[in-house]
């Protein structure tokens, strides 16, 4: 889990994603593009991969990603 990108590539799907935090499917896939996620929508994400079981999913590891994504290491998303 060393980006955007990865991280939402936990889900089965983007449409699963969108599912879990009722943001667009297209919207998310701008996220995974751009290597962004709104912080807006972190707390139901992390919410959202809790109920399917994806714990790598935390607030740290979001913020971590974004704050420095230079260095951003995989120990935050385990």
């Amino acid at each position: 889990c060393d980006s955007p990108r990865a991280l939402l590539a936990l889900w089965p799907s983007l449409e699963a994603v969108s599912t879990d935090i009722g943001a667009p499917a297209s919207t998310i896939s701008k996220w995974a593009q751009r290597g962004s996620i709104p912080s807006e929508y972190w707390v139901a994400l992390v919410r959202g991969a809790a109920a399917r079981g994806i714990s790598q999913v935390t607030l740290e590891a979001l913020a971590a990603m974004h704050a420095r994504p230079d260095t951003f290491t995989r120990e935050a998303c385990a």
